[in-house]
């Protein structure tokens, strides 16, 4: 009867062992997770508040200053809302996209976004009803990265429009 009391006592700590070592494995890969949250703070990942300088390429006319949220994931997703004064309300949808690592602290981006319908014809810049395509090479440092970017936009039949590009300087949104 004692062995058999054993038995059940061994196959116990057995177990708990086993699980023992499972929380463990997971609560370090937790930690690790942590961890590489901490370090792409250092990245692209996050949101971040973006101050932009648009121009025309073809003409050099400065259609002006605006703000902008873009929201980079984990994954390489990214999403975005613009306060540019060349769109009237409902013109224009949220930006949605990708971003990619380019090397050190430089980063790429695409991103498209729905021109919802036509502009008046006494806008800056007459936009037609289509996509508009945000292409960024950006370069991170800390808590604040600065962006080339080259806007493409294309009507519904996919006819090439205006082109404008812009520089950018954003700063990463934190807690504190």
């Amino acid at each position: 009867m004692t062995s058999k009391s054993f038995n059940v006592f061994g196959h116990a700590s057995r177990t708990t062992a086993m699980l023992l070592a499972i929380v463990l494995t997971l609560a370090a890969g937790l930690r690790a997770a942590d961890s590489d949250d901490r370090e792409s703070e250092k990245g692209l990942q996050g949101t971040w508040r973006v101050h932009v300088t648009t121009y025309n390429s073809a003409n050099g006319a400065t259609p002006g200053d605006f703000h902008s949220l873009l929201s980079f994931a984990r994954g390489g997703t990214l999403s975005g809302t613009t306060g540019s004064p060349l769109y009237k309300p409902g013109q224009r949808t949220s930006d949605y996209g990708v971003w990619d690592h380019a090397g050190a602290n430089r980063y790429k981006a695409v991103s498209e976004a729905f021109i919802v319908f036509d502009s008046d014809v006494t806008s800056p810049l007459p936009l037609k009803a289509g996509v508009q395509t945000i292409t960024q090479a950006i370069e991170v440092n800390g808590n604040e990265f600065q962006s080339v970017a080259s806007t493409q936009f294309s009507n519904t039949q996919g006819v090439a429009g205006p082109h404008l590009c812009a520089t950018a300087i954003g700063e990463r949104m934190t807690i504190e």
